[in-house]
């Protein structure tokens, strides 16, 4: 997930994780979960739906990638995780082995350039929110940048004209410039980029 402070991404992250959950109820013998989702969460957004936390260590991904198995692991806002966005020891052997170990991954930051060089590769999609980030952000990290950027600038126009928008629970939900809008993102599949983006939470007569 891309998008500047306050579009949606912790928002949409926590739904995502308790549908993942939800989806995975099975127990094991001693009563704890099967699949369990492990996080890195500084700002403690997904408080109630974390089995184990990740904290910051210039070894977190060795520690994760011997121990952890059947899970989904969130990496939110990992600045203090990944100093200066390069990989730490033992990332490439976690990301690689995530078919073998069944492991899911959520990852969320504040721009393109934020994006860990290495998991590039291993990126199945992309939520792209409101963002503030320069054409060369994308261009320097991504294959298909030129649809990422396209879509960058479609949510930008949209989010000027409606607004960021809100969670529904917030007292302003139905106030200007939002007027009921929740967050509005797209996602593109690097597995079919040819595929139209979707967009969500998005008025209808605004085309991708």
């Amino acid at each position: 997930m891309i998008g500047a402070n306050h579009t949606g991404k912790s928002v949409t992250t926590r739904r995502m994780i308790a549908e993942w959950r939800a989806s995975r109820p099975e127990l094991l013998s001693d009563g704890s979960r099967k699949y369990k989702v492990v996080a890195f969460d500084p700002k403690f957004q997904f408080k109630g739906l974390v089995d184990q936390y990740i904290y910051p260590d210039k070894n977190w991904a060795i520690h994760v990638f011997k121990k952890v198995r059947n899970s989904l692991i969130v990496l939110d806002d990992y600045k203090s995780l990944i100093p200066n966005y390069v990989a730490t020891p033992g990332m490439f052997d976690l990301f690689s082995s995530r078919w073998h170990y069944n492991l899911d991954f959520i990852i969320s930051c504040h721009s393109p350039g934020h994006v860990i060089d290495m998991i590039v590769d291993y990126i199945t999609e992309y939520y792209i929110f409101h963002t503030k980030t320069s054409e060369g952000k994308f261009k320097e990290k991504m294959p298909n940048s030129k649809k990422l950027l396209d879509i960058s600038k479609i949510i930008n126009k949209y989010t000027a004209i409606y607004g960021l928008g809100k969670h529904p629970n917030d007292a302003n939900f139905n106030s200007a410039p939002n007027f009921g809008q929740r967050f509005p993102y797209i996602v593109f599949n690097t597995l079919n980029p040819d595929d139209a983006p979707k967009g969500y939470n998005m008025k209808k007569e605004f085309s991708i």
